[in-house]
């Protein structure tokens, strides 16, 4: 009896190892991840006045920078008071990055956008 249960239950063991495939699945994190392709990229140097400190002021702009949908990379040095982006130049356009900026802070301004390179 317990021989024949035995084999039954390493039979039914078997069949269900050779029934199931197995799958990737991908977590859950990464499901709602969207692929940006870049269709032009553009990189700014830009002079931001207003700033008062490095860990408010050009975190909190480099932060909503580098948030933005379109913005690949932005770094903001609070003691040159300079930014340096690149940014999918079909997505953005340069008024709507100096509105992201100011819209961080009233005291925030852009005095200079430079163009560096398009291609």
């Amino acid at each position: 009896m317990k021989s024949s249960l035995l084999i039954f239950l390493s039979l039914v063991l078997f069949i269900q190892c050779a029934q199931s495939t197995p799958s990737i699945k991908t977590p859950p994190g990464l499901q709602d991840k969207k692929t940006v392709s870049v269709i032009k990229s553009t990189q700014a140097e830009l002079t931001i006045d207003g700033m008062m400190c490095a860990i408010g002021c050009a975190a909190s702009i480099e932060k909503r920078l580098n948030s933005r949908e379109g913005i690949l990379t932005a770094k903001v040095d609070f003691e040159t008071k300079k930014g340096k982006l690149t940014y999918d130049g079909s997505l953005l356009t340069k008024t709507e990055i100096i509105d992201l900026i100011t819209a961080v802070g009233l005291a925030y301004s852009v005095t200079d956008f430079k163009m560096i390179t398009s291609e």
